[in-house]
C-alpha cells in the first residue's frame, strides 16, 4: 500500500482536458462534469458551459495523489449518483400510479356511458 505513483510530468502539457484530467484521477470521464457540478473540480478560465474544459496538470496530479480528497470526492460522485437513481424510480412509480389512476378513471367513464 505504500508504493508510490511516479509520474512523468515532462511530456504533459501545463494544461488536461476532461479525458486526462479522468485518466489521472481514476475516475470516468462523465464523473469529472459531476465533480465539477459539485465544486470539486474546477477548470482554467470560465469557460461556457457547453465549452472544452481543461485543468491544470500539476493541481490533477496532486488531487490524485491526496487520499482524503479522493475519499471527499467519491463519496460524493456516489451520493450524486444514487440521488439520481433515487429520483428517476420514485418519478417511474409515480408514473405508474398515474397510469393506474388514469385506467381506473377510464373504466369508470365507459361504465358511465352503458346504458
Amino acid at each position: 500500500m505504500n508504493e508510490h505513483l511516479t509520474i512523468d510530468l515532462r511530456g504533459m502539457s501545463a494544461r488536461v482536458d476532461v479525458s486526462q484530467a479522468a485518466k489521472l484521477l481514476g475516475f470516468p470521464e462523465y464523473q469529472i462534469s459531476i465533480l465539477m457540478r459539485l465544486k470539486h473540480l474546477r477548470p482554467l478560465g470560465a469557460p461556457p458551459q457547453n465549452g472544452h474544459k481543461y485543468f491544470s496538470a500539476v493541481d490533477i496530479v496532486a488531487l490524485g495523489h491526496d487520499r482524503e480528497w479522493l475519499d471527499k470526492a467519491t463519496r460524493a460522485v456516489d451520493k450524486f449518483l444514487n440521488g439520481k437513481s433515487r429520483s428517476r424510480t420514485a418519478s417511474n412509480s409515480l408514473r405508474q400510479r398515474r397510469l393506474s389512476s388514469s385506467d381506473s378513471n377510464f373504466q369508470i367513464c365507459d361504465e358511465a356511458r352503458k346504458p
